[in-house]
């Protein structure tokens, strides 16, 4: 979201190809997801492979649609549509971000890229600190990167619906995964 604000301000001082209206749904879907995943989360009681396993089902209906609507929409994507996929790729983001918060997994900063790199190296013994806990954060540093690569990949040889087909299919495994291990208990309670 953080594109969307700078967009915005982009388009006002007059630069030209962005697209205010865009942006700003953008960034209003991103609160309401933001907003249900808060919901979610206060009333998880604790309960983070509930919570996890209901985001990411939620976040799977979402791309699902978007993948529906970028098949039926070709190629160029007419604004109708394009504004439809950004209303669900916002709202799944924003409940995406929300539920990570409040997961709260330690040094594993996944929207916050700069923060995640800037403590790899702050908080290093060659910044005289006791260490930095680099494994957890560069593998969120390269897990970013490999989605980036593929991402781009795909939409560039293939097709934009074969990228969020990949992460439609991720968010499910996700999902899955966690539906069947948050019914085995402590492990999964509490932060």
């Amino acid at each position: 979201m953080t594109g969307n604000v700078l967009f915005i301000a982009f388009a006002l001082a007059g630069e030209h190809g962005f697209s205010i209206a865009s942006s700003l749904l953008a960034l209003g879907s991103f609160v309401l997801g933001s907003l249900a995943g808060g919901l979610l989360g206060s009333r998880a009681d604790n309960q983070r492979g509930r919570l996890l396993w209901t985001a990411t089902e939620i976040q799977a209906l979402l791309l699902g649609a978007a993948v529906i609507l970028l098949i039926l929409a070709g190629n160029p994507i007419p604004a109708g549509y394009g504004y439809t996929l950004i209303i669900a790729l916002g709202i799944s983001m924003g409940l995406q971000n929300a539920t990570a918060r409040k997961l709260a997994v330690p040094d594993l900063t996944t929207t916050v890229l700069m923060l995640t790199i800037t403590g790899m190296v702050a908080d290093s013994r060659l910044a005289g600190s006791g260490g930095s806990k680099a494994g957890r954060r560069l593998l969120s540093v390269l897990a970013m990167f490999t989605g980036a690569i593929v991402g781009v990949l795909a939409i560039l040889y293939v097709s934009i619906a074969y990228s969020l087909l990949l992460a439609l299919v991720i968010i499910a495994l996700v999902s899955l995964t966690s539906r069947r291990l948050s019914r085995n208990g402590p492990a999964w309670i509490g932060p």
